[in-house]
């Protein structure tokens, strides 16, 4: 019995291909991690299936045998040839037997070692699958954590330009800035914790992670706004 690559894996495979295609590299380590669980599941349940038709196979080619033997008409030798004829019967229903079941023993290797190689080669592309979208969600960090301290740079800028206003204007004015401003060092140092943390977070976690950072800089970029307000 021929094994072909069953529609589940297909299925699999075809998706994972589209998996790569997509932007979200966190949600594809995850989605292929997942589906590689699921093939391992499927490839045991071939496995046990395989091993149950191999059983159903030994017991029908006993039954066989057996109806076989009860069919056969009897043919009733001289007396003195009967215990001959009876030996040599069943010699050759036990070389006819350990034919078949050597055989079937064959067929069933060969099915065992197709079906392990279709599993394993299933195996190899799911790993590959899984290393490449690691790559992309790697990539993505990075890109990520480069971003955003490009942006924190470009806020650090912008705030030095502003105290530098501040400090020729009107004292009421730089009064009023300054006190906007105040806030600015601790909500700083907050988004230049959260950026560090990008570099460690879970690749399920990095898109909410990187919505917290980004929402962390709007909050600086705000703090700005009302500063220079008053410069």
């Amino acid at each position: 019995m021929n094994r072909q690559l069953t529609p589940r894996v297909m299925i699999l495979a075809a998706s994972i291909a589209g998996l790569i295609a997509c932007d979200n590299a966190p949600k594809q380590v995850d989605r292929t991690q997942q589906d590689l669980s699921e093939h391992r599941q499927e490839a045991a349940k071939e496995q046990a299936e395989l091993r149950r038709e191999h059983e159903k196979e030994r017991v029908d080619l006993q039954r066989e045998a057996q109806r076989e033997r009860a069919n056969d008409p009897v043919v009733v030798p001289p007396a003195d040839t009967r215990a001959e004829v009876r030996e040599e019967n069943a010699r050759e229903e036990r070389a006819e037997i350990n034919r078949e079941t050597t055989d079937l023993k064959k067929e069933h290797a060969k099915e065992r070692a197709d079906l392990n190689q279709e599993q394993a080669k299933d195996r190899k592309d799911l790993h590959e699958d899984l290393n490449e979208a690691k790559k992309d969600a790697e990539r993505e960090r990075a890109e990520i954590v480069k971003d955003s301290r490009e942006k924190l740079q470009e806020l650090d800028q912008r705030a030095a330009e502003v105290r530098a206003r501040v400090e020729q204007g009107r004292a009421e004015d730089a009064r009023q800035a300054n006190s906007a401003l105040s806030a600015f060092p601790g909500q700083r140092k907050a988004v230049e914790r959260d950026i560090d943390a990008l570099n460690t977070v879970t690749a399920a976690n990095l898109n909410r992670a990187k919505g917290n950072v980004e929402k962390k800089l709007s909050s600086l970029d705000k703090t700005l706004d009302r500063a220079e307000a008053h410069d």
